[in-house]
């Protein structure tokens, strides 16, 4: 037995103090075989019980999140013990999730920013949404996000483009890439 990665992270927040909250992020699809084996921990025990029979209890200060695409795989037992919140794409606005992240940025690097993406970035946007598909199924909110984390410390409107390519264009075919790089220059 060896521990994999949310036995480790479960090891390093029990070991937290109390007045310390810690959060587990569990990011993908539920999985039936492994998320029936978290509903003691979900519910008042607290308890993750391992395959090799140790017990690890975990304090209040510690929370779980799943974010899913869907909960078709979980049981009603497991949603049961969790709290639901919904954003479709419909309703998040892809001019809020950019505003958050350039709060988020140096000072001295957000009006660059703010001004690099105004010309380009909306275009690109939805460019990858309409005109190709993607490698691996995402959301639009997912595409956004992806793109937006290449283009932490771009300090250059050339470092911003090349940055911006590979955020919106990782998760699409080569040529489709290529393609994304020819009309992101042109405009």
């Amino acid at each position: 037995w060896f521990d994999g990665v949310l036995t480790a992270s479960a090891r390093q927040v029990v070991k937290e103090p109390e007045n310390v909250r810690s959060w587990i992020i569990c990011d993908g699809d539920i999985d039936p075989e492994w998320v029936e084996s978290l509903n003691s921990v979900l519910d008042d025990n607290r308890l993750l019980t391992m395959p090799s029979g140790e017990r690890i209890r975990f304090g209040p200060n510690v929370n779980f999140i799943f974010e899913t695409n869907d909960l078709r795989f979980a049981s009603p037992a497991t949603v049961s013990r969790m709290g639901m919140i919904f954003l479709s794409d419909e309703d998040m606005r892809v001019s809020c999730l950019v505003k958050a992240w350039i709060s988020r940025q140096p000072e001295g690097m957000q009006q660059s920013l703010t001004k690099w993406l105004d010309e380009v970035f909306d275009k690109g946007l939805e460019w990858v949404l309409t005109r190709t598909k993607s490698v691996v199924d995402t959301t639009k909110c997912g595409v956004v996000l992806n793109a937006l984390s290449h283009l932490v410390g771009c300090e250059s409107k050339e470092q911003f483009a090349v940055a911006l390519i590979r955020g919106l264009g990782s998760n699409l075919e080569a040529a489709a890439r290529k393609k994304l790089a020819g009309e992101l220059f042109n405009w």
